[in-house]
């Protein structure tokens, strides 16, 4: 299925209309916008589209209007603002675009905004209020500055902040501490803070009761803000009672009564509108999207969630919540698929085209006079074909030395032995009838038994040909007595003391799932490394699980793994560390164990 966008706003389709309507306008599509990793939405039909590692689109009214790149660098994340936009590299440097593009204001480039690089800042995320612009830095340390973010240098405002939030339809934000207290700070003149009173507060105040309970996620809309708590996955809402979903003024979070018998996956929004999705699939919306307020006779029940009906496509689609992204700006709500996939394929399709950390070649006659030789080769009728030895054995379940008898005996051309290397790097079929003659060659059935999941399994399976090693580190909490990997010996480890856990895996597998490790490998002096201590601060069973994800794509958790939330948290954080492709499915696979087990994290 073509992944295309689905739009809600202006008269396409509100949230609420005349109270004589009997049904909501389905949503409509929009097709100009194709396969985006993210939509920011600005004011009106306004966006920033994000395609591929570092392209942005910029969209007006569904036209196209400008596209940018971003050199030498990938993407991690994009905001809109009501005049920029700003976009989050994996570098931790940030970028910013105007939202118009103006006769004053030509930019071929996103500008970055060195104030961070040049004093040494790693950026973490980024998000944009209706006047100001925030950025989490390592450390937990909290920047702001203005709208523009030419017009002043950042200033630090906190410091120890995990999580903060904000939105563009306000000028509200919150952050929270190590220590798990929620803050808030901002314009209160209908209660929205949620800290019990209508005064504005101009420096962070706490917000009470709210210490011990766990924040996923915040909203801060215009007239009322949205909040959600992590473990059990329940509303609460202050603020206006037009739109808090409540119908009555509320000074401090309290939970809207209509989902408190429901689980909470997502929530979006606008100016005057709220979206929201449950475990059960079903989206409910309340408020409206058009700047003038409704008709008197209505406003008793615009406020009310309602069921939200999805398109035809997306209600006929399995399980489409699963990969269901939802971005609104101000008047505007944008439904779209994201585009992460199994990149499995990809990866080694790289490794081949790239032709690196090949430790093997296949010799096949030079039948071509024109032919460029390799000048390495002694013999100049014979051209040399560099391969991965590990590979191209598992997928053969042959030796080297036996395949490349069958090529002397058959005289199989280049041509024949590429299409043969592209089914064993990443099981394309161009051209059937080469393949079926070298598969038939090599006593191998035609169309193939198996595929490259399927092998990879099995090299994930086998102790014995692993050739790498991760070591990491684990503090013992009790005594307790372990064995070597492979049981020869025990070793008695003392309370407090540290262990080094060897983690087996094959090096071809981690140099071309992670960039990281490709990096490493690439450059490292020690040709012959064989072990490497990882420093990404991840648990023994979330690595283990990652490693597994390397090999297969997929992610395996049963309900009752040992700290389950903790290892989802974890992994989430791979992508960006591990250098993983940048259309991994990673976070595809952790969204199924989230709805699988009703895990809501942020």
């Amino acid at each position: 299925m073509d992944t295309k966008v689905y739009i809600a706003g202006e008269k396409m389709f509100k949230f609420v209309s005349k109270i004589s309507e009997s049904k909501l306008p389905q949503l409509s599509p929009v097709s100009k916008i194709i396969d985006p990793r993210k939509i920011a939405v600005g004011c009106q039909i306004r966006c920033l589209v994000w395609k591929g590692t570092n392209k942005l689109e910029l969209h007006q009214q569904f036209r196209k209007i400008r596209f940018y790149e971003i050199p030498n660098e990938k993407i991690k994340n994009i905001c809109a603002g009501r005049s920029y936009y700003l976009i989050l590299t994996e570098t931790g440097k940030a970028y910013t675009l105007p939202s118009k593009i103006k006769n004053k204001i030509s930019w071929d480039l996103a500008v970055p905004l060195n104030f961070f690089t040049d004093n040494n800042l790693f950026i973490k995320s980024i998000k944009m209020s209706y006047s100001r612009n925030y950025f989490l830095c390592k450390k937990g340390k909290l920047f702001s500055c203005k709208s523009d973010p030419f017009s002043e240098d950042p200033i630090m405002i906190k410091e120890n902040v995990t999580k903060f939030f904000t939105c563009f339809c306000s000028d509200r934000f919150y952050f929270i501490l190590k220590n798990n207290e929620l803050y808030a700070c901002g314009e209160n003149y209908n209660g929205q803070l949620g800290i019990g009173n209508k005064n504005d507060q101009r420096v962070p105040i706490k917000v009470q009761d709210w210490n011990t309970m766990d924040v996923l996620k915040l909203k801060p809309f215009k007239e009322h803000t949205i909040l959600i708590t992590k473990n059990e996955r329940k509303i609460y809402s202050s603020g206006n009672g037009l739109y808090n979903g409540h119908g009555s003024l509320i000074r401090k979070f309290t939970e809207i009564p209509f989902f408190k018998k429901k689980k909470i996956m997502k929530i979006s929004g606008g100016d005057y509108f709220t979206l929201v999705l449950t475990d059960e699939n079903v989206l409910y919306g309340w408020g409206f999207l058009e700047d003038n307020y409704p008709t008197i006779d209505y406003k008793k029940n615009y406020y009310k969630p309602q069921v939200i009906k999805p398109p035809y496509l997306l209600n006929n689609t399995k399980n489409f919540f699963n990969n269901l992204e939802i971005e609104c700006g101000s008047n505007v709500c944008f439904l779209y698929f994201s585009t992460r996939k199994s990149c499995l394929k990809e990866d080694f399709k790289i490794l081949f085209e790239s032709k690196k950390f090949c430790d093997s070649v296949l010799n096949i006659p030079n039948t071509d006079p024109n032919q460029s030789i390799d000048s390495k080769n002694e013999n100049h009728e014979i051209i040399s074909i560099p391969i991965h030895k590990l590979l191209v054995e598992l997928r053969t379940n042959l030796k080297i030395n036996e395949i490349q008898k069958i090529i002397n005996q058959n005289n199989f051309t280049k041509r024949e032995l590429n299409e043969f290397l592209k089914w064993i790097y990443f099981d394309e079929i161009s051209n059937s009838n080469i393949l079926k003659n070298i598969l038939n060659s090599l006593n191998l059935s035609f169309p193939p038994n198996n595929n490259l999941e399927k092998d990879l399994l099995t090299l994930y399976q086998d102790e014995e040909t692993k050739d790498f090693s991760i070591l990491i580190t684990q503090n013992i909490k009790k005594k307790n007595k372990v064995q070597n990997i492979k049981g020869e010996e025990e070793k008695e480890y003392n309370e407090g003391q540290e262990k080094i856990v060897n983690i087996p895996v094959h090096k071809l597998i981690l140099l071309t799932r992670s960039n990281l490790y490709h990096e490493l490998f690439e450059f490292s002096n020690e040709k012959k490394l064989n072990q490497i201590k990882d420093y990404s601060g991840k648990s023994i069973q979330s690595l283990k699980i990652l490693i597994k994800y390397f090999y297969t794509d997929k992610i395996e958790l049963k309900k009752n793994e040992k700290n389950l939330i903790s290892i989802v948290e974890e992994l989430e954080d791979a992508v960006e560390y591990y250098q993983l492709n940048t259309i991994s499915n990673l976070y595809t696979e952790l969204n199924k164990i989230k709805i699988k087990y009703n895990i809501l994290l942020y």
